[in-house]
């Protein structure tokens, strides 16, 4: 996905706008469920990796609450300057480092005691081998924790609307985290909430029409609204699902 794109342009006014608002309403019930997910890994001064960190909400708490050192990663340069600069005003610079780069060619090496991926690894090109390299980066019994956006056959152009390397499947994803060395610990879908998000989203993009339209643009909006508005419908038709999963590094 290119920063020109129309989700990504309103995503940067989004933050902008709406600053901790917006992220921790995005950020709150995947924070939990990482925290309950890790709680038995989460040791002050291990390593964890935050694959797609964006702002670095998720990562910050971690390293504040959990007194563990987290390293993000983004494709997005303007969102982690964001995660910096928020990791700076929290005293956790040390904690908490951001860099950007793409997931399928990590810029970075270390062993991590445990990853968690929060709707980001839809966007590799290779999810078999990116698990492979991750793999390689965990150490034995490591957890990764991940959110993945499974499309069906009529979601496939929505999925790639979104800037979806590849758009997955359900009996896709159970194949490749079965081939690569992890074991799938638990594989379950939060009953409505991926819906109450979308509808959320949708909300307070219509909410903000005029601010947005502002900022980004009405044509840059109208897509942004057009692509929600979809998405709904296809989460609704259960053409796209939002699975969450658990794997554990053999």
């Amino acid at each position: 996905m290119t920063s020109e794109a129309p989700v990504d342009i309103v995503r940067h006014r989004w933050a902008s706008i709406l600053g901790d608002q917006y992220v921790g309403q995005e950020s709150l019930v995947p924070w939990l469920d990482i925290y309950r997910t890790l709680k038995h890994d989460l040791q002050p001064g291990r390593m964890f990796l935050d694959l797609g960190c964006g702002t670095g909400a998720i990562a910050c708490c971690l390293a504040r609450d959990a007194g563990v050192r987290v390293i993000g990663v983004d494709h997005n340069a303007a969102q982690v300057k964001q995660a910096r600069d928020r990791a700076a005003t929290l005293g956790l610079s040390a904690e908490a480092k951001f860099v950007a780069g793409d997931i399928d060619n990590l810029p970075i090496n270390c062993t991590v005691a445990g990853t968690y991926a929060i709707d980001s690894l839809c966007y590799s090109a290779d999810l078999h081998l990116l698990l492979q390299r991750l793999a390689l980066m965990m150490r034995t019994e490591a957890i990764l924790f991940a959110t993945v956006w499974c499309c069906e056959s009529g979601a496939s152009d929505l999925a790639r609307a979104w800037g979806f390397s590849r758009p997955y499947a359900l009996a896709d994803l159970k194949a490749i985290c079965t081939a690569v060395p992890f074991r799938i610990v638990r594989l379950w879908e939060p009953p409505r909430a991926f819906l109450r998000r979308c509808q959320g989203s949708l909300k307070s993009l219509t909410r903000l029409r005029h601010v947005l339209e502002s900022e980004a643009g009405v044509a840059t909006y109208q897509a942004r609204f057009t692509l929600e508005r979809c998405t709904v419908a296809a989460v609704q038709s259960r053409q796209l699902r939002q699975l969450y999963v658990i794997l554990r590094r053999e």
